[in-house]
């Protein structure tokens, strides 16, 4: 067999990672009043698992652990100030693997909580999210919870990190690929701060929200 016949026949892999994404999407039966149309029809084509955990509550043990497939206690890698590359070599991460064994290993958005340039072949640089017009709502008083801010913009979705991270993706699929690709895409949203367009506010005025159901005495047992 041909060398370009073996490479035909190596498939291209596509990698989605969402940032601070739980359960509250429509697929796994979340908040009532969540609207994830796309995701539900993802999870409908694949297979979908109800039972999923993290090896750590922090961005970069977990992703640590998750791209190397060991956990933060044999790595060491439990804060979000270590980086992963001083404990790993390139190669031994997901995309790293694919990029030294023939693959064009293209990476977009937040994959890594700290990146290496080692690992890619090529790689989408953030860009950077339209601030808002008006001053950030958030919570005050309590230190921990000073970095939670939201607030409308009135950035189209094509303006925003997201949406510049979804053209880089679909022109990565579009331009001919000499080898075959993993092609890594991460979004930063959920996670904070919420800065989005302001159309996705006012789908959902304020007397209208359903909160989430806690329990008075949830925290008695910590």
């Amino acid at each position: 067999m041909g060398a370009c016949a073996r490479e035909r026949r190596r498939p291209n892999v596509f990698f989605i990672i969402i940032d601070d994404l739980n359960d509250w999407v429509g697929c796994l039966g979340g908040h009532p009043q969540a609207r994830t149309p796309n995701i539900d029809r993802l999870a409908m084509r694949g297979v979908l698992f109800t039972r999923a955990y993290c090896t750590a509550p922090l961005c970069n043990p977990s992703r640590t652990s998750l791209l190397t497939g060991i956990r933060p206690s044999t790595s060491g890698i439990y804060e979000n100030d270590q980086p992963w590359y001083s404990v790993f070599a390139p190669e031994a991460t997901l995309p790293g693997f694919f990029k030294s064994n023939g693959y064009s290993a293209i990476g977009g958005g937040k994959i890594f909580h700290h990146q290496n340039r080692r690992v890619w072949s090529t790689r989408f640089k953030k860009r950077g999210y339209p601030s808002p017009q008006e001053p950030a709502h958030r919570f005050r008083g309590d230190p921990s919870l000073e970095s939670l801010q939201w607030a409308p913009t009135d950035a189209e979705d094509w303006q925003t990190e997201e949406g510049k991270l979804v053209s880089f993706v679909r022109k990565a699929f579009a331009r001919p690929q000499k080898r075959p690709f993993f092609l890594a895409v991460g979004t930063y949203r959920p996670h904070l701060p919420w800065y989005v367009p302001r159309k996705y506010f006012e789908q959902f005025p304020l007397d209208s929200i359903q909160l989430p159901r806690v329990r008075e005495d949830d925290l008695d047992d910590v």
